[in-house]
Parts: structure tokens; sequence; C-alpha cells
């Protein structure tokens, strides 16, 4: 299964570019960094991705950091307006998933696990998405 569009974090990596840019005012920084604790955190303490290369897991949550570090650095608070924001972000998405019937916990405890298992290297994972 294809999961373009289907993952949060790329949603919220557009969002950081487009916050970023000035193209909109709204901040992703709230969910960004609940995003990184998660992923991180499924990364380092799920057994289900002990067989995910280290490297890839290691790049993912880099860049991730990466991203949360560069939108706090461009504002470092978070408006109270933009939680709620944030939520329906986050529910769109949830909705989004629902049509295409999936869960929240398939996409990342069976989907992603499963696909990134597939590359033995930092390099195959890469090129794929190239």
């Amino acid at each position: 299964m294809r999961l373009r569009g289907l993952i949060y974090c790329h949603w919220l990596w557009i969002w950081a570019i487009l916050f970023y840019f000035n193209i909109i005012p709204i901040s992703p920084l709230f969910s960004l960094f609940f995003a990184f604790i998660l992923s991180t955190a499924n990364f380092l303490f799920n057994r289900i991705n002990d067989d995910i290369n280290k490297y890839i897991k290691i790049t993912i949550s880099l860049f991730e950091l990466f991203i949360l570090i560069i939108i706090f650095q461009k504002r470092p608070y978070i408006l109270y307006k933009e939680i709620p924001i944030n939520i329906l972000i986050f529910i769109i998405y949830l909705i989004v998933l629902y049509y295409n019937n999936l869960s929240l916990y398939k996409v990342y405890f069976d989907l992603i696990p499963k696909k990134l298992k597939k590359y033995k290297t930092l390099k195959e994972y890469i090129y794929s998405y190239t």
C-alpha cells in the first residue's frame, strides 16, 4: 500500500515550509513537538520497530528534530489561538485516514514499520523517495 499523503509528519513538514516562508501565518509548532516526541519514542521503545535499520530511524528522528528547531527559531512560542487549529488539522488527518479505511494505529504500528523493514540501508530508503 502506498502511504504518500497518509503520514501525518509529511503534512506537518509541508505546513512547516508554508509557515517558514510566510505563506500561512499559523505555526505547526504545537503539532511538530508532539509528532517528534511520539515518533522518536515509537522508534526507541516500540519492539515492533527493532528490525528497522537504526540509521533510518535516526535519520527520520533527526529530520523531524531539524524541522522542529527551524520552526522554533522562526517563532519560539505557540499562540493559544493556534492550538485549536493544530487539533483541527489532526482531526482532518484522521478523517482522511478513515475514508481510506485506515486508522492511526494501522498506519503507524503496522504499515510504516513493514515498509521501513524492507530497506536494509539508509541509501535504499532515501532512494525510494526519488
